[in-house]
């Protein structure tokens, strides 16, 4: 345990003090593209590596779609869109991981600036737009990593301009995958708002359902929370994903992801908008996962996504109602032992609040 802890503080320096400092330097996007060339290399050691991030701890499982998944902790869509990391990712500590999202057919995404920080708040700019390598290039990537898909929970986001789109890359992939999330929220694709309409979103789960085999998530918009004062107008109503919630749950959808990344004008992009994500998320992520939790019942998975940067503030959101929190922008921010850190925290939280474990804490009535 000792030395394992000093391996932690080595690669927690090493990643502030040298990597980051680097990364910082280059725009995001390129930053992005250097770590993924990094994450690809065969010949380090992730195994190893993974034996210093997991945490080891059967108070953590987490009942996730009928399974016990390791921990809480989700790696969110966007961060491996193409399934190119899985050997490198799946060693990070995660109890599950999200790669896509991915579209049927490829696709550059929008004109460059679409990625920019804001160091100040921990925070991401991102219109994107889904750029992606396709539905069957994506699944060469997915049957070449396996032997890593098969040793941790994996999700593929999907999504697409058309509920024919939807229904195919869905077809095509659920079988490669223990749980399919479909995203409906982008705020820089202006074709998805089609989905924002809860008869749309209906007649798309019903095509859906005539094949479903594995579960199925719906990544949510955000609404407008009372933690949220400016530009509220570009946000959903509250009463709108309420009704998006009404038709998944009467389309039996098994889980849900709330939310994505919060619409925002800015010159900082080319198409002039696109979606913050990072620290500044975090209170209204607690508060939709408080709205939402009373309303879905008990067994519906909430997947918490935006603002998470803390063990306290991921215990705070399962506390709440979510029953697990996902993960990406602060991963840039605070490096990859972070999820350790999470779950560490969380399992001293189940200790000194004297619960058993994590399964019994979420399923109490």
């Amino acid at each position: 345990m000792f030395i394992r802890n000093i391996f932690l503080i080595i690669i927690d320096i090493s990643y502030h003090l040298l990597i980051k400092q680097i990364l910082f330097i280059f725009n995001p996007e390129s930053s992005h593209k250097f770590i993924g060339k990094f994450l690809k290399k065969s010949f380090l050691p992730w195994r190893y590596i993974g034996n210093v991030l997991n945490v080891e701890d059967g108070n953590l499982f987490t009942p996730y779609f009928g399974y016990y998944i390791a921990n809480p902790i989700g790696l969110a869509a966007g961060f491996d869109k193409d399934c190119e990391y899985l050997k490198a990712i799946s060693n990070f500590g995660f109890g599950y991981i999200t790669i896509g999202t991915v579209t049927v057919q490829k696709q550059y995404g929008n004109q460059p600036p679409r990625l920019s920080r804001l160091r100040n708040d921990s925070a991401l700019l991102n219109s994107l737009g889904f750029p992606s390598i396709g539905m069957h290039e994506f699944l060469k990537n997915v049957q070449q990593a396996t032997e890593y898909s098969k040793t941790t929970f994996l999700t593929i986001s999907i999504t697409g301009k058309s509920i024919e789109q939807m229904v195919e890359s869905y077809k095509f992939l659920y079988e490669h995958c223990d749980a399919i999330e479909i995203n409906i929220s982008s705020p820089n694709t202006e074709q998805l708002k089609i989905f924002h309409d809860d008869k749309n979103l209906l007649n798309l789960l019903k095509e859906i359902n005539k094949y479903k085999n594995s579960p199925i998530i719906v990544k949510l918009p955000p609404y407008a929370t009372s933690n949220i004062n400016e530009k509220s107008e570009l946000l959903e109503t509250k009463d709108n994903v309420m009704r998006l919630i009404d038709a998944s749950l009467k389309s039996e959808v098994d889980g849900f992801t709330i939310s994505n990344s919060r619409p925002i004008i800015t010159n900082k992009l080319a198409s002039k908008k696109g979606g913050l994500s990072g620290k500044l998320l975090y209170e209204s992520t607690a508060e939709m996962v408080e709205d939402i939790r009373p309303v879905i019942g008990n067994r519906t998975v909430i997947n918490a996504c935006g603002g998470i940067s803390t063990g306290s503030q991921a215990w705070n959101l399962i506390k709440l109602g979510a029953t697990t929190v996902q993960l990406y922008t602060s991963l840039i921010y605070s490096g990859i032992t972070l999820p350790n850190k999470m779950n560490k925290f969380i399992s001293k939280k189940l200790q000194s609040e004297n619960q058993n474990n994590l399964i019994e804490f979420i399923n109490h009535d």
